[in-house]
């Protein structure tokens, strides 16, 4: 009985998922917390899902409210896990929020890294691109061989028109570790200041 219980529930957990039904998944957690025969770590999960679900929602909608919503009724211990703070990261840049995602990332980094977030934090654009671009160079000195923060502090110097600054840190990036994207970012930036043959050697490696 406990069994078939606790499969049902499930079961009805996955089709409120699949329907985008978070009131009502919400309304099930308490059950599925204490259902004989479903693991703490699987209730924790289905929680978790439930949030990335509604971030990502609310970015693919460009909805700030929906995000704001999420955020605020989100459970304390979900706010410092990295793949929702990456996607909260996200939704908030397709809001237009940059600043926003900007302050949540940076926290997190600051306490554990990890290379999802310090690729997002090359994606912000913020009001202020010069501040943001130096509070990434502050990981430098501890993560000075990471290419994925080397990428993310060209893409930042690229916003801030450092163009020199940006060509650097990405040459460095791709004889760390060459990548399709860090190449292409390159190629642009060689073609933005009128450099085609060099962009053109860029991309052909």
């Amino acid at each position: 009985r406990d069994e078939q219980n606790a499969r049902g529930l499930l079961l009805l957990a996955r089709i409120y998922r699949q329907t985008g039904n978070w009131q009502k998944l919400q309304e099930l957690e308490p059950r599925l917390r204490t259902t004989k025969g479903i693991d703490t770590s699987v209730a924790d999960e289905t929680v978790a899902q439930i949030y990335l679900d509604r971030l990502k929602a609310a970015g693919a909608s460009a909805d700030s409210d929906a995000l704001r919503s999420a955020w605020k009724s989100m459970p304390r211990s979900l706010t410092k896990r990295t793949d929702i703070v990456v996607a909260y990261a996200r939704a908030a840049i397709a809001c237009r929020e940059s600043d926003v995602a900007e302050k949540e990332l940076r926290d997190l980094l600051n306490t554990q890294w990890d290379e999802a977030a310090v690729t997002v934090y090359g994606e912000l654009e913020t009001s202020v691109p010069l501040q943001t671009l130096e509070r990434a160079e502050g990981w430098l000195p501890v993560h000075s061989e990471d290419p994925a923060l080397l990428l993310t502090c060209a893409r930042l110097s690229m916003r801030a028109e450092l163009y020199g600054k940006a060509r650097s840190y990405l040459e460095t990036s791709i004889a760390i570790r060459p990548r399709l994207d860090a190449y292409q970012l390159l190629a642009n930036l060689m073609e933005q200041l009128g450099e085609r043959d060099r962009a053109l050697r860029a991309l052909t490696g």
